[in-house]
């Protein structure tokens, strides 16, 4: 659901119990700090503001005030293993269905998940649980795989940061259909520093994503699923907050535009259809086309 999401995720029998550590006077004389944090958990936190929302190409929102915060603490096991966990939410200033109660806290996702990194090769694991305070109910329950491959050295500059995502559903159904589906995913994550400043850097990032459905993930009310479910291109620009002082952590602002292209089932979840003559209301979302082109920006931290 905003790009919601990618649930990513050693020593699998490691105990989590690790603290952050900050001190700077233990660090040899004359050895440069690699940051305020030096220990094993760290922090991220960011906040989106968004024109439309769509999860993984299914339209959830496309009118009024739409505000995605969310939270991430990770702890490193080891050089190549830590686990994580986190919150992902949604919070509508439009209610686009009489389904909907008048609590603008439309979605709260949860998630726990473990990384490994194997030289260029990355793994992650996680249970992730989409939740609507909204609904008052689940959307899903899924178990999240995804690879990531560092071709860095392979193609410098012109990197792609290839990766592809496996979700398996086993409760509820993102599309409101009446089976668990499998959803695959392949993405790409191109960027390219077009202003180089010492302090202000301007990165442009140009993700593309590609949705798909291995069985029954874009099942829509007349039951068709389509393998195709989306495909999106971005072009993100950010760039550091340098006069945040380091010691509050690193701190970035980005702004940009999406352009989405839905398959014949995934464009159709959430509107209205006919079934034996009788109209059977969708989500509630107003009217979208299979194209929509929307806009985010956000800002975020590392600590």
């Amino acid at each position: 659901m905003s790009g919601f999401k990618k649930f990513t995720i050693g020593c699998a029998a490691a105990v989590l119990a690790m603290s952050m550590v900050y001190t700077p006077s233990a660090r040899a004389e004359g050895e440069e700090a690699a940051g305020p944090n030096t220990g094993n958990v760290s922090l991220s936190v960011s906040i989106d503001v968004a024109t439309e929302y769509w999860f993984r190409g299914i339209a959830q929102e496309n009118q009024g005030a739409i505000v995605e915060p969310g939270i991430n603490i990770s702890f490193a096991l080891c050089d190549w293993a830590s686990v994580y966990f986190g919150t992902w939410n949604s919070l509508h200033g439009h209610q686009n269905s009489d389904a909907i109660d008048a609590d603008v806290w439309y979605e709260s996702d949860w998630f726990v998940g473990t990384s490994l990194t194997f030289d260029k090769i990355g793994v992650d694991l996680s249970y992730v649980n989409l939740y609507s305070p909204a609904f008052a109910g689940v959307f899903a329950q899924e178990i999240d795989l995804s690879f990531s491959y560092d071709d860095s050295e392979l193609l410098g500059d012109w990197a792609l940061s290839p990766s592809v995502l496996f979700a398996f559903e086993f409760d509820g159904g993102s599309d409101n259909g009446s089976n668990h589906g499998i959803y695959a995913q392949l993405s790409f994550g191109p960027s390219f520093t077009i202003i180089d400043s010492k302090d202000y850097p301007v990165t442009l990032s140009v993700p593309f994503t590609f949705g798909f459905s291995v069985s029954d993930y874009y099942e829509n009310g007349a039951g068709d699923d389509n393998t195709f479910g989306f495909a999106q291109i971005g072009l993100d620009f950010s760039v550091p907050l340098a006069f945040i002082p380091a010691d509050f952590g690193s701190w970035s602002a980005h702004a940009g535009v999406n352009f989405i292209f839905l398959g014949d089932s995934a464009g159709s979840i959430g509107k209205d259809f006919v079934d034996d003559a009788e109209t059977v209301p969708g989500f509630g979302v107003t009217t979208h086309d299979d194209f929509s082109v929307y806009g985010v920006f956000g800002i975020g931290f590392e600590y």
